[in-house]
């Protein structure tokens, strides 16, 4: 939970800069324009530049903050990160080990589930079922269709495989895990590391 609170006020911080940054940068932007226009709007900026400069800063820091936590963006706070996999579904994994998904994040549902090594194909969610607990699923494979919000469960890893020829999706050595997936979704340019949220 510690990590969780650093985590949110490091991005707070990053994101107070970059606006601090952003507004710098837009006020300049205003008085170049200002050298080559006469609007009245923008000579109205001209002479209040610290009243535009700070007018600018909280506006842009709620714009990176809301961008930061978007559905495309978030990857979670502190030990439990996340992938988000589409149609505002989320691959969990909390304190670097256990991986997780829920059909439905908003309640609990009996058919969350936690997973293996897995993949996402043509709008499904591919898996490794792990059955570690006593009220793990009978099954060792689930294709989970994000689009349409239902579960094919598949009892061995050849049923798996016949469903995923017929259907046209990846086979089980296609599967990576937790990690390979979370580093892709989190390879970036350095310039989006440094300049976005």
């Amino acid at each position: 939970m510690i990590v969780a609170y650093f985590e949110l006020i490091v991005t707070l911080i990053h994101c107070l800069l970059l606006s601090l940054l952003y507004s710098g940068i837009l006020l300049l932007v205003v008085l170049l324009i200002a050298k080559t226009t006469r609007l009245s709007f923008i000579s109205g900026i001209t002479t209040r530049k610290l009243y535009f400069w700070c007018f600018c800063i909280p506006i842009l820091f709620v714009i990176l903050i809301l961008y930061r936590f978007s559905y495309e963006r978030d990857n979670g706070l502190g030990e439990t990160v996340m992938i988000p996999i589409g149609y505002k579904q989320h691959v969990f994994c909390s304190d670097g080990g256990m991986v997780y998904f829920y059909p439905d994040p908003d309640a609990y549902d009996p058919e969350d589930f936690d997973i293996g090594k897995f993949t996402i194909s043509k709008n499904k969610l591919c898996a490794e079922v792990i059955r570690d607990y006593h009220n793990s699923p009978y099954y060792d494979f689930v294709v989970y269709d994000l689009k349409e919000k239902t579960s094919t469960p598949l009892n061995t890893i050849k049923d798996y495989t016949q469903y995923a020829q017929v259907n046209n999706l990846p086979l089980p050595e296609d599967f990576n895990d937790f990690s390979y997936h979370y580093k892709k979704f989190r390879t970036k340019p350095k310039w989006k590391v440094w300049l976005l949220p």
